[in-house]
């Protein structure tokens, strides 16, 4: 009886996050950090001991740095709680996965299935008054003309949805590979058309640079090449130059981020980088500038940065709270250099340490959500936390890579 229990909450568990994680919630709380804290006993043991330990001494560390140089104390400590929040939800989610992980593939297909439910729904109320419910109306170009719907389900935007649903993505594309059936395709289409209706440009620059990657990496390491894994990247490739020689908003943006002219992909990039150096120099290069303190130095670098285009729209009531949408950037204005030395370091001994490179599951996914850090999320975002752990640990043998004596085109 427990057992069965324990299966339909993951379920349960897993349709929260794929679908309703940030519903009636204010951001960045989801509804995973707080069933996550409710469990948060059962997840304690030598090795969660380690890491607690760990990021105690961590944060003592800094904190006594951030504090010698400046901090707003009431903001800086809400802010640490909700890491400390963070790292629960870490350990309640690894310790859950991987005891349950032997249900993961059927609980994958159900989300992937219910999430293409879910867009043929936002399909039929496209053109109701209560389309925004799914969809949001965003102009590419910025000058008013080219507004289109986007698919966002229940979340707070499009791209956030393209991100949450990476895995379920990665694993459709991966289980079609294995075997091309009809069905498996079916897989892809169900959980592919929901997100290139977000038209998330760096969710596909992710995923199009996670292919590569793990091509390279299976092609050094286990001398062979999937051959059926360069038909996503050659379709990919015919669909984007059929796009760019229409003329539509997807052709025109695509135009303007070559020419380095896009305004969301700079601030999720170059700018987003350049600005979070300017606010960790306000404090220290090399320790940042403290948890939650970019709403505060952000007053005084960021806003005034963006405001020289737009200063009515940068106004405070019409952007209440100053954010890098970023989270290697991100980490690299609150812990400073260090910081986002220790983050990229971590991340390289976590890759080593649970073999990652040894199924294509988890190293698509691992290398995904390495490359997406560069370009969106956030330091607090706890999908990028999921994420990161559903890539470590080993939850689909089936994607085990077979290591090959003589270099081989299979």
């Amino acid at each position: 009886m427990l057992n069965k229990i324990k299966r339909y909450s993951t379920y349960f568990l897993s349709q929260i996050f794929f679908l309703f994680n940030t519903v009636f919630l204010i951001a960045p709380i989801t509804w995973i950090n707080i069933l996550a804290l409710l469990g948060v006993k059962k997840s304690f043991n030598k090795k969660t001991l380690i890491w607690a330990i760990s990021f105690l001494s961590f944060s003592f560390f800094y904190g006594f740095i951030h504090f010698n140089l400046g901090v707003d104390s009431t903001v800086y400590i809400k802010s640490s709680f909700y890491y400390l929040v963070l790292l629960f939800t870490g350990f309640s989610s690894y310790n859950y996965l991987r005891e349950l992980k032997s249900e993961l593939h059927n609980v994958f297909i159900f989300n992937l299935i219910s999430i293409a439910c879910l867009f043929l729904i936002g399909l039929l109320i496209l053109k109701t008054p209560i389309s925004y419910f799914l969809w949001q109306a965003h102009d590419f170009i910025g000058e008013g003309e080219d507004t289109i719907l986007r698919f966002k389900g229940f979340f707070y935007e499009p791209s956030y949805l393209a991100y949450i649903c990476s895995p379920l993505a990665i694993f459709a594309f991966l289980l079609f590979i294995n075997k091309s059936t009809f069905r498996h395709f079916c897989f892809v289409i169900a959980i592919f058309l929901p997100i290139v209706f977000t038209f998330s440009f760096g969710f596909f620059a992710a995923f199009g640079l996670s292919i590569i990657f793990t091509i390279t990496v299976v092609a050094i390491q286990f001398r062979q090449i999937r051959k059926v894994f360069l038909l996503p990247l050659l379709l990919c490739t015919i669909g984007l130059v059929a796009v760019a020689n229409n003329d539509n908003s997807i052709s025109k943006r695509i135009e303007k981020i070559f020419q380095g002219e896009d305004t969301s992909v700079n601030g999720r990039t170059n700018e987003a980088f350049y600005l979070a150096h300017q606010c960790a120099a306000q404090k220290s290069l090399w320790f940042g500038i403290g948890p939650g303190q970019i709403k505060v130095i952000g007053e005084e670098v960021i806003r005034p940065y963006y405001a020289k285009r737009d200063p009515i729209g940068y106004q405070k009531e019409n952007w209440p709270t100053i954010a890098i949408p970023n989270s290697a950037a991100e980490t690299l204005a609150i812990y400073g250099y260090l910081g986002l030395f220790l983050r990229i370091s971590l991340q390289l001994f976590l890759f080593f340490k649970f073999n990652v490179s040894r199924n294509y599951f988890n190293l698509c996914l691992f290398s995904f959500v390495f490359i997406y850090q560069f370009m969106g999320s956030f330091i607090t975002s706890t999908a990028e936390l999921i994420l990161w752990i559903i890539a470590i640990l080993p939850l689909f043998k089936e994607f085990e890579i077979i290591p090959s004596k003589k270099f081989k085109l299979t």
